[in-house]
C-alpha cells in the first residue's frame, strides 16, 4: 500500500515538473529551415529608433518570405525565396539564394540576394548624421545596408561565395559556428531553447545568438546584439539591438541613439504539413 502511494506521489511530481519547464523535454531532432517550393512566411516588424533627448522614431510593416523556384545562381543550385516588404501604400522586394547542403555539411546557407537587398528604407530624422563603429552615414537605410554590405557583385545580383551560414545542422544547444568571416567575423551559437507565443501560434524554438567581431581584435562588439528563434516552421522571431552617437548637419555631437529592430511571424504554410 505505501509503494503504491509512494508511486502515485512520484507521478504527481513528475506531472508537476514537466508542466512547469519553459522548454520541450527531451531532445528535439531534425530542425531544418523548411526549403520546398510553396512554402511561405507572414512576418511582423517593428523598427524602433530612441535618442537621448527622448524623441523616438517607430516604423512598422509587413514582410512576406516565400520559396518561388528552385534552380541555380552562377551554377550553383539553390532556392529562390522571393522577400517582400509593405507599408501602408508602399512595397518594396528582392530575391535570396538559399541551399542547405555546402561543401560536404548540411546547413542553411545564404549565396546571394538580388541588389540593394530589399525591404523597405528605414526612416530617420533629416539632417543627422549617425556614428557607429567610428563610421559616418548621413540615415540609417545607409547604415544598414553598410552592416549587411556584400563583398562580391555580379550586375543586380550579390554572390555570397563562401556563403553564409545561417545555420548549422543539427542544431543543439551549446553548438557554434562561423557565419563567415569576410568582411567582418560573425559567429552564431545556440544558447537555449524556449517556447515562443506569436500570432501564428506558439513553438518551440533553438534560441540563436549572433556575435560580431568588427574590429578583428579577438573581443565580441556589445554596440549590437542579435537574437534569432528558428522552430521546424522557419525562423519565428528575430531582435536585433544596436547603439551609436549622431551628430547635427553641422557637425556638433548631439547624442546617443539606440534602434531595436523585431521581427515576429505571424503566418506561414508548409507544403506536406
Amino acid at each position: 500500500m505505501k509503494d503504491s502511494i509512494k508511486t502515485e506521489w512520484l507521478f504527481v511530481f513528475l506531472l508537476i515538473l514537466s508542466c512547469s519547464r519553459d522548454y520541450p523535454i527531451g531532445p528535439e531532432i531534425g530542425v531544418r529551415f523548411p526549403l520546398s517550393v510553396g512554402n511561405y512566411w507572414m512576418l511582423e516588424r517593428e523598427f524602433k529608433v530612441e535618442f537621448s533627448n527622448s524623441e523616438q522614431w517607430v516604423s512598422q510593416d509587413s514582410i512576406c518570405w516565400k520559396i518561388i523556384d528552385r534552380g541555380n545562381l552562377y551554377g550553383y543550385p539553390s532556392y529562390v525565396l522571393l522577400n517582400e516588404s509593405y507599408e501602408d501604400h508602399y512595397s518594396s522586394s528582392s530575391l535570396n539564394w538559399y541551399t542547405d547542403f555546402w561543401d560536404g555539411d548540411y546547413g542553411l546557407y545564404n549565396i546571394g540576394h538580388s541588389s540593394p537587398g530589399g525591404g523597405l528604407p528605414l526612416k530617420s530624422p533629416k539632417g543627422l548624421i549617425f556614428v557607429f563603429r567610428g563610421r559616418k552615414f548621413s540615415s540609417l537605410q545607409s547604415l544598414f545596408e553598410w552592416i549587411e554590405r556584400p563583398y562580391t557583385t555580379k550586375g543586380d545580383t550579390i554572390l555570397r561565395i563562401p556563403p553564409r551560414k545561417v545555420l548549422e545542422y543539427p542544431l543543439t544547444i551549446s553548438k557554434e559556428w562561423v557565419a563567415f568571416g569576410d568582411v567582418w567575423l560573425q559567429v552564431r551559437k545556440v544558447v537555449g531553447k524556449e517556447y515562443i507565443f506569436t500570432p501564428a501560434g506558439t513553438f518551440s524554438c533553438y534560441k540563436i545568438q549572433v556575435l560580431s567581431d568588427w574590429d578583428d581584435d579577438g573581443v565580441w562588439d556589445e554596440d549590437m546584439e542579435w537574437y534569432d528563434w528558428f522552430g521546424k516552421n522557419g525562423l519565428v522571431k528575430r531582435w536585433r539591438w544596436s547603439k551609436g552617437e549622431y551628430y547635427d548637419m553641422y557637425g556638433n555631437w548631439a547624442g546617443y541613439y539606440e534602434v531595436t529592430d523585431i521581427t515576429v511571424l505571424k503566418k506561414y504554410y508548409l507544403s506536406g504539413m
